[in-house]
This record gives C-alpha cells, sequence and structure tokens, in this order.
C-alpha cells in the first residue's frame, strides 16, 4: 500500500478511536495530536509486518491504533521530568 494510503488509513483508525473515546467520557485529544498518533500507527504497522503480524489480525485494528494514541497523548500531556530512579542517582 502506498504510504499516503496508509497515513489515510491510519487516520481513520485513530479518528474511529477517538470517536469511541468521545461517546465515552467526552474527551477529544487535539487534532495535533491525532494527527501525530496517525504518524506513528503508520510506522507500527510497518514493524508489526516485519514481524509477521498481518493486517487481518485483531491486534493490527485494536492493539495498535491504541498504543499510537496512548504514546502520542501521553508524551503531550506529559512533559518528561527527571525522575529519580536507581539509575541516575537523583533523590
Amino acid at each position: 500500500m502506498p504510504e499516503q494510503d496508509r497515513l489515510r488509513a491510519a487516520g481513520a483508525a485513530i479518528r474511529r478511536l477517538v470517536e469511541e473515546r468521545a461517546a465515552r467520557n467526552n474527551r477529544v485529544p487535539p487534532e495535533d495530536v491525532q494527527t501525530a498518533a496517525a504518524a506513528l500507527l503508520v510506522s507500527l504497522w510497518d514493524a508489526a509486518e516485519k514481524h509477521g503480524v498481518s493486517p487481518e489480525s485483531w491486534g493490527w485494528h485494536n492493539h495498535l491504533p491504541q498504543a499510537a494514541l496512548n504514546t502520542i497523548h501521553a508524551s503531550h500531556r506529559y512533559r518528561p521530568t527527571r525522575r529519580a530512579t536507581r539509575h541516575n542517582g537523583v533523590r
């Protein structure tokens, strides 16, 4: 599938999720979050294909779009801060 078609399909998958979420709790991520999530979803689909996950699989249509939207939305809502971990010594 050409890249532009994949991006359109990813955008449709993200919009479907956003509409489902909006119906449940009236929270809709901003348009820039949806666009970035669609771009990430295209990359996830590419990686999934390399690992034998096909467009016919349940995870392709459910898990991957959800992962893309959650990841991008979280990165826009929660800016990284330097938290204390046992690895960086911050206390």
